[in-house]
């Protein structure tokens, strides 16, 4: 009896092997497929052409990737238990379930950083060089801030509420000209944050920021 080996292999954290009747499992995701994204699977069995492989869900869609030989993009569609199973030339070689999550919605923060209860001393705010998005939880998905309105608000007797439309994460000239002008009682809003995620290319509106200066 032929012994056939095949590894699968999900883009992310860290590896873990199983050995069962010659099978390797190496899952860099603890078994974790994500809604909205394509999740890559690569999967290679000792013995097969990738061309000999059929792979199939029980639900979404998998489909041989366009440009890497040997990798599958599975597309799931509800949440729950997944199951994947490898076959070549009629015999089933091995099948393994997935846990299909939604990815969270992300927050925007001050260049990765969260201060609570959003109070910021005048040095570590003028530090800072743009906003950035980020999940909570452990989301394969990457996003970007592409624009985002910034109000500086002076305390009594300093001057008039400032509002100026950031285009990019950065901090454009007239943003750095607002966030060096903070002193201690000024307040700070970050509104409209505009991000735009990896998972399906469309801009969303994400929850504001505000940043009393200490």
């Amino acid at each position: 009896m032929k012994k056939s080996i095949f590894s699968i292999v999900l883009i992310a954290f860290y590896a873990i092997s199983v050995y069962s009747q010659a099978v390797t499992v190496a899952n860099t995701n603890m078994n974790l497929v994500y809604i909205g994204i394509d999740n890559p699977i690569q999967i290679t069995a000792q013995g097969y052409e990738a061309s000999d492989l059929a792979v199939a869900v029980s639900q979404g869609s998998i489909a041989p990737s366009a440009d890497k030989k040997g990798t599958f993009i599975w597309k799931v569609s509800a949440t729950g238990t997944a199951k994947i199973s490898v076959s070549a030339k009629g015999k089933l070689l091995y099948e393994t379930d997935f846990m299909a999550k939604r990815i969270g919605m992300p927050i925007a923060s001050l260049n990765n950083n969260t201060y609570s209860p959003n109070l910021i001393k005048v040095e570590k705010f003028q530090e800072q060089t743009g906003l950035t998005a980020i999940f909570n939880d452990k989301s394969t998905t990457s996003c970007n801030v592409t624009s985002y309105e910034l109000t500086m608000v002076p305390s009594k007797d300093k001057g008039d509420p400032v509002t100026f439309k950031n285009r990019g994460a950065s901090f454009n000239p007239p943003a750095i000209n607002l966030v060096g002008h903070a002193e201690s009682g000024f307040i700070y809003y970050f509104d409209n944050i505009q991000v735009r995620c990896e998972q399906n290319g469309e801009e969303m509106k994400v929850a504001p920021l505000v940043f009393a200066i200490k």
